[in-house]
């Protein structure tokens, strides 16, 4: 499960896994939650893409949040508080908020690169 919150100062990024179980019922792999909060200076570039990721289901909307140093994030729009996020992005950086269920297949810039909030 992935939820995203947008805030004045930071993006807040929460992934939850499920631990695996063997088919005995025996933890493979315990669960874990990871918390991630990034600040608006940290961010270089926010996109909305449309991703392919399972042939078997039509495309989803995915939000990329790049980061200064090479990293980035990946939310796909059946995450928690996609669609208040995508609103309050949009608002936050002055652009019209995007139709994330039509996107166009080179996807959308909320915050181009470089331009700063």
């Amino acid at each position: 499960m992935q939820r995203i919150e947008v805030g004045v100062d930071v993006i807040t990024l929460t992934t939850v896994t499920e631990p695996w179980l063997s088919v005995f019922g025996n933890v493979v792999s315990p669960g874990s939650t990871s918390v991630v909060e990034q600040t608006w200076d940290e961010i270089s570039r926010i996109s909305l893409m449309k991703v392919h990721w399972d042939p078997e289901r039509p495309p989803q909307a995915c939000l990329v949040i790049d980061l200064s140093y090479g990293e980035f994030f990946e939310i796909a729009d059946d995450a928690e508080g996609f669609a208040e996020a995508v609103r309050e992005l949009s608002g936050q950086c002055g652009v019209p908020e995007p139709d994330w269920a039509n996107l166009p297949e080179d996807g959308v810039d909320i915050l181009p690169f470089g331009s700063g909030r």
